[in-house]
């Protein structure tokens, strides 16, 4: 499914035009960036919980040549399902 599926989707489920939902979803979207931004952790309750994860500078291979190279340190986003998605998918 993609944005524009949802956004039809729940502007048909709750009644409200898409160009509210659509704006609704970027600002869910611009809210949880700025969040992860600053070093905050998003709970949605029942769908997930979204938190940026450190990973550290590490030894690697370049696969062409075999030859070492060092990854270097970057953030990642880590994205837990909460139960209820969970049970969902198991249904």
């Amino acid at each position: 499914m993609n944005r524009s599926e949802i956004i039809r989707n729940i502007s048909q489920r709750i009644n409200l035009p898409q160009t509210v939902i659509g704006s609704v979803l970027d600002a869910l979207t611009h809210e949880t960036t700025s969040a992860l931004q600053s070093g905050d952790t998003v709970d949605i309750h029942g769908l997930c919980k979204i938190k940026v994860e450190a990973k550290p500078e590490r030894a690697g291979r370049n696969p062409a040549t075999g030859a070492a190279i060092l990854i270097p340190a970057k953030n990642m986003v880590k994205i837990t399902p909460g139960k209820a998605l969970i049970d969902a998918a198991n249904t």
